[in-house]
Order: structure tokens, then sequence, then C-alpha cells
């Protein structure tokens, strides 16, 4: 990796899974919250950071994508790069976007409804470079 972006925030909304081709992208947005003090007031500002990880196996990234929900706060590791596309009003909007290599779930909100609803996901690091079915061992 070239360069290595480290994020830690809340998913705005609940991952998605979408097909590219032969592969499977899981797709979500972390809010990442920046506080600092200005005299004896507290600013913060919000940034938001579209996320996208690459699966081989449909099954894989949906099984991510059942714990990955809004609210739940993750580290994700990966190459930054930036979008550019016009909004609904016609105006130029950039945005800052993460390939991810690496994912931490520090805490997971809600489960999918068949799941215990006091349940909490624990802890995961997945590295996307391949999906673990994939491996000889």
């Amino acid at each position: 990796m070239i360069h290595s972006t480290t994020i830690l925030g809340a998913l705005g909304k609940d991952a998605e899974v979408r097909r590219a081709g032969e592969q499977f992208v899981l797709a979500y947005s972390i809010a990442s919250t920046l506080r600092w003090k200005s005299g004896t007031e507290v600013k913060e500002k919000t940034f938001w950071t579209d996320c996208d990880q690459w699966f081989q196996k449909e099954e894989s990234a949906n099984k991510l994508a059942d714990v990955l929900r809004k609210g739940s706060k993750v580290i994700v590791v990966g190459q930054s790069y930036a979008s550019a596309y016009k909004n609904k009003e016609g105006e130029p909007v950039a945005s800052l976007c993460l390939r991810v290599e690496k994912l931490e779930i520090v805490n997971s909100t809600k489960p999918k409804e068949n799941q215990s609803s006091n349940q909490t996901a624990p802890p995961v690091d997945m590295n996307t470079s391949s999906d673990d079915d994939d491996l000889p061992f």
C-alpha cells in the first residue's frame, strides 16, 4: 500500500452490498467528529468518508453487512481517494473516499431482526484483500 489512512467513526446508515462485475462491494459511510476548544467554547465539525470494501464472494460481503448497522463504531484502514461529481442541483461536489483494506468493529448497534435485540457483535478484524474461504489452510 502506497499510503494508508485510518479512520475511527460511526456508520451513518446500514452497509449495503452491490455487485461490481465479478466482485461484490460493501458500501458504507463513516462520520468522524473533530472537537477543539476556541477560548472557552468547544467547537466541533463532522467529516464524512464514503467507504468501499471489495469481496470475491457475495456471502462474505453479506455476513459483514449484517453487523455493520447505522451507529456501529468502527476503525477502518485503507487507501483514501477523492471523488468528484455533480449533485441534484448540478453543483460540483467533492468527497473523501476510502478503499478499505482492514476493518475493526469497535461496537455494533441493533442487529437484524433474526438476531437477539440485546446482542452486540464481537470485535472483528477483517482483512479484505482476499476472502477467508480462499485460503489454502
